[in-house]
């Protein structure tokens, strides 16, 4: 179980940097998005239709990016987890029979 652990601590901090990018991204589209919508295209005096076409194009961008940075987000994040993570069990390197008996030497005083 301890060795789980470490597996995922190891994913959470491999995937930070994809998931900040992902957020800076969204929240980026988002803030172009809402600057378009309410400050440009009022000043902009578009008839009804020019308006609610130039908005529905505006939506599909916006839309279109945010559904593909998540896509590439979950893209990045399954090859994390399955070419990243160190597989105890694929791998019986010098470092991986040290970090057994570390932890088994630190579950031993820890009285498991």
């Amino acid at each position: 179980m301890h060795a789980n652990q470490v597996n995922m601590e190891g994913f959470w901090r491999a995937a930070e940097m994809p998931m900040e990018i992902a957020i800076g991204v969204i929240v980026t589209t988002i803030a172009i998005y809402c600057l378009c919508r309410f400050l440009l295209l009022p000043k902009l005096e578009l008839s009804d239709e020019e308006g609610s076409g130039m908005i529905r194009t505006l939506s599909i961008v916006a839309g279109s990016v945010v559904v593909l940075t998540l896509l590439i987000l979950t893209w990045s994040l399954v090859s994390l987890s399955t070419n990243r993570l160190p597989r105890k069990e694929l791998d019986r390197s010098e470092i991986y029979k040290q970090m057994e008996s570390n932890t088994a030497e630190s579950d031993e005083k820890e009285g498991k």
